[in-house]
């Protein structure tokens, strides 16, 4: 067994085998994943008169910004207990008393908080693929399929932002609480961005280059950009000598 895979399956019994905040979060994110999913075409069906497609497409948008958003959840939960949490249990020491690089730290812990959120989604996925196809034949189920494919790869490219943010409060914060307070400010602009790129792109059937430019392309070079920052803040107090000047 490799130090990495002994760091990650150290990381997921923390996470998800001990009681606590990150395992209640995936619990009720699961619960209320699988709900959503299997709900979600059923009450397209009986609640509007529409096409296949249409029902399934306002179906799939339900279920895609429900489980996204509370896929973000997740990290939120997970990211201020990565370093801090450690400093509570006292095992920072003997964690960075291994000869574990910090890269190796740092991906183990980001990677075991994402395997949680990709199982999250994977099961609205599932679930919507069983009820669509019960409720619209092979229509649904292949809309299932895409939309299965899809939530996996769209909370990959979504949740680094807060995951980033959050390891890098975390490797400086004293205790968990303080690294969540600090960390919930991140989800306004992750809620307000997004609400306001789909209100500038709403005003007309075809947009502008320029808005656009102001409504999509600028404000998702600036979120990636902060991602970026937030994971080479985050690599860097990752080190051995800022962990034990801030345990």
């Amino acid at each position: 067994m490799t130090a990495f895979t002994a760091l990650l399956r150290k990381e997921i019994l923390e996470l998800y085998g001990a009681s606590g905040q990150p395992r209640t979060s995936f619990i009720v994110n699961s619960v209320l994943s699988i709900l959503v999913g299997l709900g979600a075409p059923i009450f397209a069906v009986f609640m509007f008169d529409l096409a296949t497609w249409p029902t399934l497409i306002f179906a799939g948008a339900i279920v895609i910004g429900i489980s996204g958003f509370m896929a973000l959840m997740a990290p939120a939960a997970g990211a201020p207990d990565s370093f801090a949490g450690e400093r509570e249990r006292h095992t920072l020491e003997t964690l960075l008393a291994t000869p574990v690089r910090p890269a190796t730290l740092l991906f183990a812990k980001a990677i075991a908080i994402m395997l949680g959120v990709w199982a999250s989604v994977v099961m609205a996925g599932a679930a919507f693929t069983l009820s669509a196809t019960f409720a619209l034949g092979w229509e649904g189920l292949l809309a299932g399929l895409v939309i299965t494919i899809f939530l996996p790869l769209a909370v990959t490219l979504w949740t680094p932002l807060l995951l980033g943010a959050g390891m890098m409060i975390s490797a400086k914060a004293a205790t968990t609480k303080h690294a969540t307070q600090v960390l919930s400010y991140f989800l306004i602009p992750l809620i307000i961005v997004p609400i306001t790129m789909g209100q500038m792109l709403a005003r007309g059937a075809t947009p502008s280059p320029g808005s656009l430019a102001v409504g999509g392309i600028l404000p998702a070079l600036v979120l990636w950009g902060a991602t970026f920052a937030f994971w080479a803040i985050a690599w860097r107090r990752c080190s051995r000598p800022y962990l034990m000047q801030n345990r």
